[in-house]
């Protein structure tokens, strides 16, 4: 592991804890299979910012569900034990985002919004295709930039200087991260997924969402962040280096039965998908990068 990667894993390997006195207990109920829906209920519901997170991502999972998901039970009905379980720690952690406003503020939302139209986009896909659950879909896709998240918090410096030289090269942010880093965010944020206990398959989707094809443990998954991520970029949310970003990978195209040519009409269906949603910016936030790039 390279010695910047395991020094920041250290730095943040007890955070979602800290930050939550209620995530401990929430974690080891929904790891206890006696624990019954309003068991869990009665656990989320000590921590009303958690409650008020867990419905949004709810509501962005199910964004296009019938009706809106108005309560806890029925989001944990819905999303099962082990998504709320990932979608409690993302979501305590999603917070630190926000806690104060710098020079990277702008920034950190539309990384928010690329994420979470990352894991819609990554249900939209999983559903269609059937061979993925759609809900570990699209938390390997509201995941996948964690790394990213974590540089712009804990190393501000050194992200700011990887943003100015992508811009100034015109190349993409991970050939930036790099060169001058010497690894990226990928790696970064799978290294943190594995310290905060995520499931194997989620760490590898995380490390491999640029490159699917090196993915071993369920490289379905890995394709589906891949291409929720390709396509969401395309739609202008998340693209934060103004060059050319790389072809989709093949094989994942293939796996998803998406031919080449039809790659605009799926990014469209996407954009139709995103145009009406509110659910892409947390409470509070002024205006919204998804709808602004609509």
């Amino acid at each position: 592991m390279h010695p910047t990667v395991a020094k920041l894993v250290e730095e943040v390997r007890d955070l979602p804890m800290s930050m939550s006195e209620t995530l401990p207990a929430v974690i080891e109920a929904c790891d206890n299979a006696d624990t019954s829906v309003n068991d869990l209920t009665g656990l989320i519901s000590a921590d009303q910012s958690l409650v008020a997170m867990l419905l949004k991502l709810a509501n962005s999972a199910y964004y296009g569900y019938a009706r809106r998901i108005e309560t806890l039970p029925e989001a944990i009905v819905l999303l099962g034990f082990s998504t709320i379980k990932s979608l409690a720690i993302t979501a305590t952690t999603m917070n630190l985002l926000f806690q104060s406003e710098d020079e990277l503020s702008e920034v950190r939302h539309e990384i928010w919004s690329h994420s979470l139209g990352v894991g819609v986009a990554a249900r939209a896909l999983a559903r269609k295709r059937g061979n993925i659950h759609p809900e570990k879909a699209f938390v390997a896709g509201l995941l996948h930039d964690l790394g990213m998240i974590i540089l712009s918090v804990y190393r501000k410096d050194d992200f700011l200087k990887v943003l100015s030289t992508a811009q100034d090269r015109g190349i993409t942010y991970e050939q930036a991260e790099q060169d001058l880093l010497g690894f990226t965010h990928a790696e970064l944020g799978a290294q943190v997924a594995e310290a905060w206990s995520f499931p194997a398959t989620h760490c590898e989707a995380i490390r491999c969402h640029h490159d699917p094809a090196s993915a071993t443990l369920q490289q379905g998954l890995a394709q589906v962040a891949h291409l929720a991520d390709w396509m969401v970029v395309d739609l202008g949310v998340g693209k934060l280096v103004d060059c050319e970003q790389p072809e989709p990978n093949e094989q994942a195209l293939a796996e998803f039965r998406i031919p080449r040519k039809d790659l605009p009409r799926v990014v469209e269906s996407l954009r139709r998908l995103f145009a009406e949603s509110d659910a892409f910016m947390p409470e509070g936030s002024q205006g919204s990068p998804m709808k602004e790039a609509m």
